[in-house]
């Protein structure tokens, strides 16, 4: 049996009742994967009920109509092989789905489709106004570093409140600008950037603080050299004025 073959015989238009119930009997006999049903005249008129010549009668108005296609099965010894049918009501049914789809209907004729809609409907320009918006969102304007580039006052109180003096503070954006113009980089946010640039220069001074403090309190660093140079020229001098003394 297949689903799609008997929903479209429901669908399709018959000539009479008695083609409608046999264009539906061959949909229940009909195989997707080959396309065809092989029920033979007997088997159609047992399952609908029907006399024999009715359902001949019924089959020539449906050929007729260009609803099914008749393929006659070829003789073998003294049997007549069954007939096939090929359900072209199918793919035409389809096509008229197809159809009413891009026409903006509904299965049934009576509905749009939201999913659907056309290049002009409102949804669609709707929808396409927002993917405009995102796109623009996503695109920023990017820009190179020029020689006059200056921070914003919140972008120089950053500076003052992270610790650095207004010499300072010049010397960051000169070298800031320096930097980015030699590398020839661009940006859509100069101001991240130059947070990002503060932030750096505060972890560099902290850690040259760090190194300076350790090299005076370790043991023969710099800070005890100099105190071991300062008693020696102090011992120096002291004994040089005790033989002074002494000559005297």
């Amino acid at each position: 049996m297949s689903v799609r073959a008997m929903n479209a015989a429901v669908r399709a238009s018959a000539p009479s009742h008695t083609a409608k119930l046999v264009m539906m009997i061959l949909a229940h006999h009909h195989n997707d994967q080959t396309g065809r049903c092989f029920p033979s005249y007997e088997r159609i008129a047992e399952e609908a009920g029907l006399a024999k010549s009715s359902v001949t009668r019924a089959i020539k108005e449906l050929v007729a109509a260009n609803l099914i296609q008749k393929v006659k099965g070829k003789r073998a010894g003294s049997f007549n092989a069954p007939n096939s049918y090929r359900l072209t009501f199918i793919s035409q049914e389809m096509l008229d789905l197809e159809r009413k789809r891009h026409r903006g209907y509904a299965h049934d004729g009576s509905a749009a489709l939201p999913e659907r809609e056309t290049p002009t409907s409102p949804l669609h320009s709707e929808v396409g106004s927002a993917k405009k918006r995102v796109r623009s969102q996503r695109k920023a304007p990017r820009r190179r570093m020029t020689v006059d580039w200056q921070p914003s006052p919140d972008m120089r109180k950053k500076a003052v409140e992270a610790g650095f003096l207004s010499e300072e503070i010049e010397r960051m954006i000169l070298d800031f600008r320096e930097f980015y113009i030699a590398r020839g980089q661009v940006s859509a946010a100069w101001g991240m950037d130059w947070s990002r640039w503060i932030r750096r220069s505060v972890d560099h001074k902290e850690a040259n603080n760090v190194r300076i403090s350790t090299s005076h309190a370790a043991p023969g660093g710099r800070g005890d050299q100099r105190q071991e140079n300062v008693r020696s020229s102090t011992d120096a001098a002291m004994e040089a004025v005790r033989r002074l003394q002494q000559r005297e």
